[in-house]
Order: C-alpha cells, then sequence, then structure tokens
C-alpha cells in the first residue's frame, strides 16, 4: 500500500459511519410514521492488492501478491418483515395486517406498489359514467391518491387470487342498490289472553312487501272459538285483495282469508298449525306468497302481549356505508339495512419481503431481490388477517436507534483520529529530509 493509501480505510471509516448515521437518522425521523419500516447499515470489508516480483513471463518467477485491509464499505438492509405494533384508532377506513402481507396499490403506470400503511381514504375522482348527478365517483385510495386493489363480487362469489383481475374499489353512494327482495317467510310470537270469552277478537297488524317490493298491511284477526283452547284466524287487507290461507279452515262457510283454527293444549302451547302459507294479488296486479310461522304463539294467562315480529322483504335502496372484516372483505351497508360484501381486499406477499425497493410515500417496488408478489386474501394460505380501524405503528425502536447512533459516532470519531495520526506521521517523514 502506498503513503496515500494510508489514509483510505480512515476516510472509507468516516464515509461508512457517516452513512449508518444518516440512515439512523431517517429511522427516527420516521418513528411515528405509519407502517414505516426501518432500514439498517451494515459494513463489510474491502481489501486492495499489490504484487511484487519480475512480470510474468516465460521462466520469469511467479508475480507475488499482497493483499492490505483498505477499509470499509456500506450495505443497507431494509427490514420490511419485521411488524410493527398495531393500534385501534377507531377510524371506519383504518386498516392493519396482522401477520403477512402487503396492500396492493396501483402506481399510476400501470403496475403496481405495495404497503403496510392502512391509513385509507375515499376519493372524488372525475367519472362521466358515474350514475350520480355530480358525474363522480369514489375510490379507496391511500394517502398519495393510489387506488387500493382488490377483487369485485359477482353476485355472491368473489375473484380470487387464482381467477379474476385486480381492480380499484369504487365505494361511493352510486355504485351499488339494493333491489330489495319480496316477503317469502314471516314469523309472528303473541300470547292470546286464555281468559278471554268466547267470540273475543284479537288483531295484529302485519307489515310486508309484495312482488314489486311495495309495503303493504294485512290485518291478523284471531277470534276465541267456541271449542275450548282453540282460536279463529282471519287474514283481511284493503278493498279488492284476494286473499287465500293455506290449510284453510275447515268451517262450513268459512270466509276467504280465514284459515285452520290454532289449537293449544293445557299448558298454552300451540299444537297446530305452526304454519301458515298466505298468498294475497293486490288490486295493482302485484302477489305476494310467504309462509308465516306461528310456533311461538301461546295461550297464558295475561294481556295479549307480541313478543316479535319479523319477515325477510326489504325495499330498494343505495348504499349508505362500508365495512371491512378480518378476511379483507369490503361490505356494504344498504339504507334499508341490509349489508353484502361487494370486494376482496388483495394481499401480495414476497420470497423476501426484506428485497424490496422502497420509493417515497412509504411504499415498495418488487425487485428482484424480493421476488415476484404472491397474491391471496387476508386470513388464507399464510396471510395475516385485516384488523379493521386500526393502524400498524413503525417498527422503530428509539432506544435501538440511539444505541446505534453511540456506536456511530465513537466509531467515526475513532476513524478521525487515526486520519489526524497518519496526517501526523506524514508529516514527520516529510520534515526528514530537512
Amino acid at each position: 500500500m502506498t503513503a496515500f493509501g494510508w489514509f483510505q480505510p480512515s476516510v472509507l471509516g468516516m464515509t461508512g459511519q457517516s452513512r449508518a448515521l444518516e440512515v439512523i437518522s431517517g429511522n427516527i425521523a420516521n418513528v411515528t410514521t405509519t407502517g414505516y419500516k426501518r432500514s439498517e447499515s451494515s459494513f463489510q470489508t474491502l481489501l486492495s492488492q499489490s504484487w511484487a516480483g519480475p512480470s510474468a513471463a516465460a521462466g520469469s518467477a511467479p508475480v507475488t501478491f499482497q493483499s492490505d485491509i483498505a477499509g470499509v464499505s456500506t450495505v443497507d438492509h431494509l427490514r420490511a418483515s419485521d411488524p410493527g405494533a398495531i393500534k385501534g384508532t377507531g377510524r371506519d377506513l383504518d386498516l392493519a395486517i396482522n401477520g403477512d402481507g402487503f396492500f396492493v396499490l396501483d402506481d399510476g403506470a400501470g403496475g403496481n406498489v405495495y404497503t403496510r400503511d392502512g391509513a385509507f381514504s375515499i376519493a372524488s375522482v372525475s367519472d362521466p359514467t358515474a350514475a350520480t348527478g355530480t358525474g363522480s365517483a369514489g375510490y379507496l385510495v391511500d394517502g398519495s391518491g393510489r387506488a387500493l386493489q382488490g377483487w369485485a363480487y359477482t353476485g355472491a362469489t368473489a375473484g380470487t387470487a387464482a381467477g379474476g383481475a385486480l381492480g380499484a374499489m369504487r365505494v361511493d353512494s352510486g355504485a351499488f342498490t339494493d333491489a330489495g327482495e319480496p316477503t317469502t317467510a314471516a314469523a309472528l310470537g303473541l300470547n292470546l289472553p286464555a281468559s278471554d270469552a268466547v267470540g273475543s277478537n284479537r288483531t295484529y297488524a302485519m307489515g310486508i312487501l309484495d312482488s314489486g317490493r311495495s309495503p303493504h298491511t294485512l290485518d291478523l284477526t284471531f277470534t276465541k272459538a267456541q271449542e275450548a283452547n282453540t282460536w279463529a284466524l282471519l287474514v283481511t287487507g284493503d278493498s279488492g285483495e284476494t286473499i287465500t290461507v293455506t290449510p284453510p279452515s275447515t268451517d262450513a262457510g268459512a270466509a276467504m282469508g280465514a284459515g285452520q283454527a290454532l289449537s293449544f293444549d293445557g299448558t298454552g302451547s300451540l299444537t297446530a298449525p305452526s304454519t301458515y302459507t298466505i298468498g294475497v294479488t293486490y288490486a295493482d296486479g302485484a302477489t305476494s306468497n310467504f309462509e308465516l310461522d306461528v310456533s311461538q304463539l301461546t295461550q297464558f294467562a295475561g294481556d295479549f302481549a307480541v313478543s316479535g315480529f319479523e319477515q325477510n322483504g326489504r325495499v330498494g335502496a343505495a348504499l349508505s356505508e362500508i365495512e371491512f372484516d378480518s378476511q379483507g372483505h369490503v361490505v356494504g351497508v344498504f339504507e334499508n339495512g341490509f349489508s353484502r360484501p361487494l370486494y376482496t381486499i388483495a394481499l401480495a406477499d414476497f420470497a423476501s419481503p426484506d428485497g424490496l425497493d422502497p420509493l417515497s410515500g412509504n411504499v415498495f417496488a418488487a425487485s428482484a431481490a424480493s421476488g415476484v408478489p404472491i397474491l391471496g386474501q387476508a386470513g388464507e394460505n399464510g396471510f395475516g388477517e385485516i384488523s379493521p380501524s386500526a393502524l400498524e405503528l413503525s417498527n422503530v425502536s428509539l432506544e435501538d436507534e440511539f444505541s446505534r447512533m453511540i456506536v456511530t459516532q465513537s466509531a467515526y470519531n475513532s476513524s478521525a483520529t487515526a486520519f489526524r495520526t497518519i496526517d501526523e506521521m506524514t508529516e514527520a517523514a516529510r520534515d526528514l529530509k530537512r
């Protein structure tokens, strides 16, 4: 090594420690950045080679080599595989991945980037085809406006990693509507007073939806019969409606809409029938056909009291809000209270997540070192589950970073001292010739 080479290890040492301090500073600056992944600097030895002896010619002695330690170089390592703590936020559009995987984002240039930062929002973009008055549509995006990617449902089935194209997820109120459903099943629970006199009437107004999803009211009239523990049932509606009840009443001259009498045992429990099938034709041509479950009817001493009524019909409605579950389903909640899955959020994993390339905006790009992305759904095939209303915090530990900073500063000062000592030695050697 030449005299000038004496300075090289010290210069490279200071350069390397400067780079390490730069990485530490970046980690500390991002200690509160959601989903941030810290980096570390490691060092590797550099060798220089010198040789002595004649040139390698025929009959000459072989060239001899000597290796000298010439300093260090730095290598940065991303710690993307180290998870950060998950903290609840209470915000509906915040998502965290509890386990392996990255959210997939559209980079706006025909490719994808990946992130663990789940602070999403709904961005309104111009869309002339949107079925809204403003000609705009709302999509789930990250803080930089990159669209979150997922698979859309078709009917009751979602696309999967094995089939179905990834795409942006539109979730504004005009994106989806629920067509509603007519009433096909209903259940009624009430108590008919055992002390009522023969001929006493009790009425309950039952709301249902017809084949056009329009609401109607049918009156159920219960009449105490002559036979002990027996009540007649009559179903009536508005004028012009035709109503049939099955099983029908067996009484001679029973009115249309009369059903088989309700029978109770000595303990007040219903013995027959447990269900009625009711058919209605309305004046406007709409129809209703549904099964009414009356198995919860009782005849106890006390008042006429309704314990519950349910029916499965619903009116059409627009999308009201969205929710998320642990498997990454985007669930739409409609104004009529009905909910159904709209999308499945896509997750990506890599053979070596620490080989990803960090980009601005807290996202990463795939690289040769990371391998190609493997797509899947949360909670399946090794992917972590989604934690709604939560965010993954930075995986930076301030204690560890300050410890590294102290060691880095000491190493830099030592390299600077070595440089200064060599400089003084060379000055002394220079002065020897005077």
